[in-house]
């Protein structure tokens, strides 16, 4: 990682990895859910689905609030600190 003048990482840099972040598993949600609601699939590709559905939960219940934390807490220390140097 090189440090330049926005220190080790940028905060658009860190704005834009959480909204693609969230992006990617608001998608991956919705496809799994219209997925499972087709009719006519078989047991295995439904026990797919389901198990990818339950894979998905603690990442958006447990997971997506704490990172989602971290980066905002990240962001606020930035802008604290870059106003105490002077920059």
């Amino acid at each position: 990682m090189k440090i330049n003048k926005k220190g080790i990482f940028g905060l658009q840099e860190l704005g834009t990895g959480i909204v693609t972040l969230v992006i990617v598993l608001a998608v991956g949600a919705v496809i799994l859910s219209n997925m499972g609601s087709i009719s006519g699939l078989s047991t295995n590709a439904t026990y797919i689905i389901n198990n990818g559905q339950n894979a998905m939960s603690p990442i958006v219940g447990t997971w997506l609030p704490i990172i989602v934390l971290a980066v905002v807490a990240s962001i606020i220390i930035g802008l604290v600190v870059r106003s105490f140097r002077g920059g």
